[in-house]
Formats: structure tokens, sequence, C-alpha cells
């Protein structure tokens, strides 16, 4: 499980279309549209990740993705290594 915060940000002038030999350009100007905070769940080794987007960085946003991640999946005991099966 990681958590990041990603600010959310909005073009204000249309991009310059692709011509001949150059890709389309975009201008660096923008107006700021919030914060979004990222909750991603994920298994490596099994090819598996869900990433949440929530607009609050809270205990209570954190708590919910656990209890729903809980319920796709089981925690098995393999010797002495806890593995996910989902």
């Amino acid at each position: 499980m990681d958590e990041s915060s990603v600010q959310c940000v909005k073009q204000i002038r249309d991009p310059i279309p692709a011509q001949p030999g150059r890709s389309e350009r975009y201008d660096a100007e923008y107006e700021r549209n919030g914060v979004s905070h990222l909750l991603l769940f994920y298994a490596p080794f099994e090819s598996w990740r869900r990433v949440d987007v929530a607009n609050n960085h809270g205990a209570g946003q954190w708590a919910e993705g656990i209890r729903r991640l809980s319920k796709m999946t089981t925690l098995k005991r393999n010797g002495s290594l806890w593995s996910w099966t989902i």
C-alpha cells in the first residue's frame, strides 16, 4: 500500500496542433484545480493493483480503502510467509 498527493491542473490555452516534423505543443501556463489524494494498493508478484482517488487526506479515507481491500482479499499463511489471495 502507498499513498500520495497530486496537484490537479487545468490547461488555459488550447494546444498548438502538430505539423509535419513537429509534435503538438502545450503552453506552460495553467490554472490550479485543487489537490487529489491517491491510495495505491498493489501486489506486484500477482500483477494486481488498485488506485482510489479522494479529495481529502484523512484517516477515514485510508480506513475505507483498507476495508474495501479486506472485503476483496483474504490473507493465507504459507509456511512462515503471509500472502494475499485476490
